[in-house]
């Protein structure tokens, strides 16, 4: 699985947009670059996940220089501390009885 992973965040590297900007779906197999936090996140939370279960730290400095980049972009949509750009809550919201 380390590898699938691996390989993954490069495609979703490989898809990124000079601007930083992230598609939802890597291989961007179709344009759509909503600019939503949700997926694109995954460049963030999948190489952590990789060091910690699988002691991969070259998806950490492989993928630095993209994951800087997409922070820096979405940086842009902050209103007051508070990033709102998401269309995907309402399909996957988190459990009520947390």
């Amino acid at each position: 699985m380390s590898r699938l992973y691996a390989k993954w965040l490069r495609d979703i590297s490989d898809a990124q947009r000079p601007s930083g900007s992230l598609p939802d779906v890597a291989p961007a197999s179709w344009p759509i670059y909503s600019d939503n936090i949700v997926w694109p996140s995954t460049l963030i939370i999948a190489p952590g996940v990789l060091h910690r279960q699988f002691g991969d730290s070259s998806s950490l400095a492989g993928r630095y220089d993209s994951m800087k980049k997409w922070l820096d972009y979405m940086g842009g949509f902050f209103t007051n501390g508070i990033i709102a750009k998401d269309s995907y809550g309402d399909w996957c919201v988190p459990p009520e009885d947390l």
